[in-house]
């Protein structure tokens, strides 16, 4: 993830919250997208809420996001994607690979990027696009203007799977989403999230601040999100932008 690492305790509660780290800090889980199996390591779930380590868990948006890519090889095949605040466990980029995207994975955490290459190796011989890691803190200009280096063209699609429920981080990602989709007019920001901290008027507010408006689903992603049942999930969002101008 991104902006949660100061989002908790701080520098006193992190170090108490080691504390009640599980013994088993880590676990290797295999998981169905689609039929396609991966094998990503993360925290342990006993860990889960110990601050400062939400960025090595699997979250429930990341799958969920994963499993609406694998169902939309049109969309992802062959298109470049950058997905933001990536935790160790970039499912979304590593399905949008598997389809052939160039997927570019982002942190602000260059220890949860270890972790995320570490899950790529672990899942390289089911990719097939190019996947490159590259830290980013949100809302850094010169940061944005150097992950730009990597789709000159700019990005088809920016990517945001369970990071916005911290009232300190939403702005910065939609801030850096923006600028990110303004080299191409076709280029959507896609996110999926669980509503926690953050309530959805506060979300769409702050998207139309930094010059994005909701956009009906594209029908590939919609009938994905009807053959997962989204709207039926109590708590579960799936929703896309574009840029107003």
């Amino acid at each position: 993830m991104n902006e949660w690492e100061n989002d908790g305790c701080g520098v006193v509660g992190s170090d108490f919250g080691q504390l009640f780290q599980s013994e088993q800090d880590s676990e290797l889980e295999r998981i169905d997208i689609g039929g396609v199996v991966f094998e990503m390591e993360s925290t342990s779930r006993d860990n889960k809420h110990v601050n400062g380590r939400t960025g090595l868990m699997l979250w429930e948006g990341s799958s969920c996001m994963a499993n609406i890519i694998m169902l939309c090889p049109l969309s992802f095949k062959n298109r470049s994607t950058i997905e933001l605040g990536s935790g160790a466990c970039p499912l979304p980029s590593f399905v949008a690979s598997y389809h052939g995207a160039a997927a570019v994975v982002t942190d602000g955490s260059p220890d949860v990027l270890d972790r995320a290459t570490g899950n790529f190796r672990r899942n390289r011989h089911l990719t097939s696009g190019e996947v490159v890691m590259v830290p980013l803190v949100w809302g850094d200009p010169d940061g944005i203007e150097l992950v730009l280096r990597h789709a000159e063209s700019g990005f088809d699609w920016v990517l945001g799977a369970d990071v916005l429920y911290s009232e300190e981080g939403v702005d910065k990602f939609f801030f850096t989403a923006k600028s990110l989709l303004q080299r191409k007019s076709t280029a959507r920001l896609l996110v999926c999230y669980m509503v926690r901290g953050v309530g959805e008027d506060r979300i769409m507010k702050s998207a139309l601040s930094s010059g994005l408006y909701r956009s009906a689903l594209s029908d590939e992603i919609s009938s994905a999100a009807c053959k997962l049942n989204i709207e039926e999930h109590s708590s579960l969002r799936l929703a896309m932008f574009r840029p107003t101008t």
